[in-house]
């Protein structure tokens, strides 16, 4: 048993050496500065702020070289960060391409490829993965397609999920106001928010704050409503300046709901959480508008449909080039944050890699694309070349979009042998990788409002 020091002379006993009570001062002091840094969250986790934005073409933001004034307030995000200049998305349409930025995984993989299936259990998604280690976790969207009924909700303390049930309502300002709500609510808990924009979506309206980008364009076009079924139906159903005017109001959208997420920014700077906040800014497809005489995503495979942003902006300002013209994808997300916060991960359990290695230790695997609908089912492998495959027609197409950037010219008679290589990858991968979504009963409500804005019998969102 240890005993106090005596004196030998019989004086009371030392507790502390003169040296003991200097080391116990620098203890005291150690603690109390580590107190003061944990109130200032210097050791606190950081938040992830997830923007996905639907329909929205990577080549209509002035971070990817648009000289319209379409998108000052994602510009700044890309200024701070990591701007992928080759990003494209797992599906043409949202509810597969939504889900493979949750999870990392190609639709093939995680099976919610239809409204019929929902993600198995077994399949772990990035809010569950982050409220799993303390996060506090909400989100808010504005899809048909993003639902509890194919398992986004999983993993979120608060998930908003009343869904815009008419093209020509407008969005933006709701979600944010949702959003804003929610991230100022007081906590000790470091954040993940997920919130899907859906204002760039068909119908393009016209705002008032976006007239600029429409000067032009007659007054009876702005209110004019084409049918998406008819235009989906029909190539080139249009003019060349009606396309030209769809064009113009679309990029009127892209700028409305880029000023509301400027409003997110500033309610970040203002609550001091701007440097501690990753954000990753991505949408789900893209958009023709008026290539190859389309207008809307679903049936197409084209790069205007399939080339996405992909913008992460990490807790401190990067000062180093942050343009990588790598080829990547959105199913590259999920491993790329988990990286980035300092959580482990099994690197075999998502088909995305981690895009935060230094770029000659980049290891890029093939980039795959597939979309299941009624209208057609293709898969896509980008690389060098571009080949694309209907399962169910047998069709093929080869393009080499770097001496053919508009697809125009399918090169498949020149690419015989590779796209047999491509097609037996196809036939094997599928059934190996697939894993059992899960089936789900859709609400006849829900089924009735897909069937009504063309989403069942005439092609997905």
């Amino acid at each position: 048993m240890r005993t106090a020091n005596v004196d030998r002379t019989g004086s009371k006993p030392r507790v502390f050496t003169g040296r003991q009570w200097i080391v116990l001062a620098l203890t005291g002091l150690a603690l109390a500065i580590a107190v003061r840094a944990l109130d200032q969250g210097l050791f606190s986790k950081p938040n992830v702020l997830l923007i996905t934005i639907d329909t929205l073409r990577a080549d209509r933001l002035g971070c990817y070289g648009y000289s319209r004034n379409t998108s000052p307030n994602l510009d700044r995000i890309a200024r701070e960060g990591w701007l992928f200049e080759r990003c494209y998305a797992s599906s043409s349409w949202t509810l597969p391409s939504v889900m493979s930025i949750h999870t990392g995984l190609y639709p093939f993989s995680h099976g919610v490829q239809w409204v019929d299936r929902r993600l198995s259990p077994g399949v772990p998604t990035l809010a569950e993965m982050l409220k799993d280690r303390g996060y506090r976790t909400g989100a808010v969207e504005s899809s048909l397609f993003l639902g509890r009924a194919f398992g986004f909700d999983r993993g979120f303390d608060q998930f908003q999920d009343k869904p815009i049930h008419d093209h020509r309502a407008i969005s933006s300002p709701l979600l944010t106001e949702r959003a804003l709500e929610w991230l100022r609510a007081p906590t000790d808990q470091p954040f993940f928010y997920w919130i899907h924009y859906l204002d760039p979506h068909y119908d393009y309206l016209y705002h008032r704050q976006s007239k600029h980008l429409v000067e032009g364009v007659p007054p009876a076009e702005l209110e004019k409503e084409y049918s998406i079924l008819e235009l989906k139906k029909t190539t080139y159903s249009l003019t060349d300046e009606q396309y030209a005017w769809q064009s113009q109001i679309y990029d009127g959208e892209v700028f409305f709901t880029d000023q509301h997420i400027g409003r997110l920014i500033q309610h970040l700077e203002q609550s001091g959480r701007w440097d501690d906040t990753w954000i990753v800014v991505t949408a789900d497809h893209g958009e023709l508008l008026g290539e190859h005489g389309g207008l809307g995503h679903t049936p197409w495979f084209y790069d205007p449909v399939l080339r996405v942003p992909l913008i992460i902006k990490p807790p401190k300002r990067v000062w180093k080039s942050n343009r990588i013209s790598d080829l990547v994808s959105i199913v590259d997300i999920v491993p790329t944050l988990l990286e980035g916060l300092g959580i482990r991960y099994d690197q075999e359990s998502f088909d995305g890699i981690n895009l935060l290695k230094s770029r000659d230790r980049l290891e890029l695997p093939t980039r795959w694309a597939c979309t299941k609908t009624e209208e057609v089912e293709f898969i896509v492998r980008l690389g060098t070349s571009k080949y694309i495959l209907d399962t169910k027609s047998d069709r093929a197409f080869v393009f080499d979009t770097s001496q053919d950037p508009g697809e125009n010219e399918n090169r498949l008679e020149q690419q015989r042998g590779p796209f047999q290589e491509f097609k037996q990858q196809v036939q094997q991968l599928i059934p190996a990788q697939d894993r059992e979504a899960q089936e789900t009963q859709v609400d006849t409500e829900l089924l009735d409002r897909m069937k009504a804005h063309g989403y069942l019998g005439g092609g997905g969102n």
